[in-house]
């Protein structure tokens, strides 16, 4: 992997995080953070998203929950009080650039 894609990476993880705070306390679903990325002009696959999620929820700055609607199973995603850390600087990891 190129420092250009490890770079790229950290800010997409950045940007989530970011996403996450703007909406705190509430969560948002998987395909909403998706397209606000989108918008963003970070365009990534389902599962690039779902790779940076994972990253995101191991050390806890955020939590995947799964819930069920009607019968379709949806995920949610809220930051934690470690990813809003990250995002307000109290807090440093190495993966995520703040933005």
């Amino acid at each position: 992997m190129t420092e250009i894609h490890k770079e790229r990476y950290r800010r997409i993880r950045g940007m989530i995080l970011r996403i996450l705070i703007k909406w705190h306390p509430a969560p948002l679903e998987v395909d909403e953070i998706h397209v606000f990325l989108d918008d963003l002009r970070y365009s990534i696959t389902k599962e690039e998203l779902s790779s940076h999620l994972s990253y995101l929820e191991e050390p806890g700055y955020i939590k995947i929950e799964n819930r069920k609607a009607d019968g379709i199973e949806i995920k949610k995603i809220k930051i934690m009080k470690k990813g809003i850390d990250i995002v307000d600087g109290f807090s440093n990891d190495v993966g995520i650039i703040r933005l």
